[in-house]
């Protein structure tokens, strides 16, 4: 039992008195009062120790579930932007080395369209390390605003931050995906001479 239930509970007790008419308490019945009220509050304290206990350990829970969600939200973000900048790299080398060799094949269109290809896959790496970037800062700022009251600076402007990221990161693909429509042009801008004649 909690000393402010004690408090009501004696409050209660003396009002009821006081409505029936009762102006003094005698000592003995104040003993035999607060003997019964003993008794309660020994009764009670066990399920209280109890629910003091079952709190602690759902609060403990509720963080261990926050803290596990958070991590698996950090995990994939940073697998996301890994793999933005590994295909981007890769993508640009590959495109590279194929030009290397195939360069004096192509026509002034398709070597302008490889220039501007190898450009926009370089673009979409720079980006994903930006966005790297950003969202580094953005968990450094949530982690400066644990604590304090919701919606504080840290936590506008790591919002602020992981949107950025997540604006970078979606550009990135979106240039990764122009740079393949643009490697399928230069498909076609390949001059191809017969090597064996025919006929």
């Amino acid at each position: 039992m909690e000393p402010n239930e004690v408090i009501d509970a004696l409050a209660e007790q003396v009002e009821d008195a006081k409505s029936r008419g009762l102006k003094e308490v005698s000592i003995e019945s104040l003993e035999m009062y607060m003997a019964a009220l003993r008794a309660r509050v020994d009764k009670l304290s066990p399920l209280t120790e109890a629910n003091t206990e079952f709190q602690r350990q759902a609060n403990e829970h509720a963080f261990q579930d926050r803290q596990a969600m958070f991590r698996t939200v950090i995990d994939s973000g940073q697998a996301a932007l890994k793999s933005s900048i590994l295909v981007g790299g890769g993508a640009a080398a590959a495109l590279l080395a194929f030009s290397s060799s195939a360069w004096k094949a192509l026509n002034t269109a398709g070597l302008e369209l490889l220039g501007l290809t190898v450009f926009v896959l370089a673009c979409g790496v720079v980006f994903a390390v930006i966005a790297s970037g950003a969202t580094y800062l953005s968990q450094g700022l949530y982690h400066d605003g644990m604590g304090k009251p919701h919606n504080c600076w840290e936590d506008r402007a790591g919002n602020a931050l992981r949107y950025t990221s997540l604006t970078l990161v979606a550009i990135s693909y979106g240039l990764y995906g122009w740079a393949c429509w643009n490697i399928y042009r230069i498909m076609g801008s390949f001059s191809v001479g017969s090597y064996i004649p025919v006929g």
